[in-house]
């Protein structure tokens, strides 16, 4: 009877092992930002205020959002303070300035926990231009946690907007 106890004491043990956990996420650090982004960390209050965000990977994304073909960055933050997530925008023709939209700031999305992933687009489909008005170039596509929700964010040469496609 003992050998089949300590058999199976053994199983347990070693399946007990194999169980995923949970680790904490560690927040990136300003080393994994390209260099474009710096400046946009360094010569304003970003690197004071917030902290990079791991709740999204990749935390940030590039594409060319305002149509002069340069990298433009998202960049998925927290406010140090509140703790609530952002997103800094970075356009390429001027890195030095990020534009921040913290949570809230949208109607169309109050809650960035809601966001399940983030992808940058070069375009968004045919026929879209007609619900993005002032479009300038790329965009992001936002999954949402809820099945089959989705947003848009683009730039319309005055801020960024975000709207629910459907």
């Amino acid at each position: 009877m003992k050998p089949k106890y300590l058999l199976f004491l053994g199983m347990v043990l070693t399946l007990e092992g194999c169980l995923p956990t949970k680790s904490p996420q560690v927040a990136p650090t300003l080393d994994e930002l390209p260099n474009a982004l710096l400046p946009a960390f360094e010569q304003n209050d970003l690197k004071t205020q917030y902290t990079l965000n791991p709740n999204l990977n990749p935390f940030y994304l590039q594409e060319n959002f305002d149509g002069d073909s340069t990298a433009d960055y998202a960049v998925f933050l927290q406010n140090k303070h509140t703790q609530k997530p952002a997103i800094a925008f970075v356009l390429g023709a001027n890195p030095a300035k990020a534009m921040v939209v913290a949570e809230g700031q949208w109607p169309a999305l109050k809650d960035f926990k809601e966001i399940a992933y983030w992808k940058a687009t070069p375009h968004f489909p045919a026929g879209a231009g007609s619900v993005l008005p002032g479009i300038k170039g790329g965009g992001l596509v936002l999954d949402l946690r809820k099945p089959e929700a989705v947003r848009w964010v683009y730039w319309n040469g005055q801020q960024w907007q975000c709207i629910n496609p459907e």
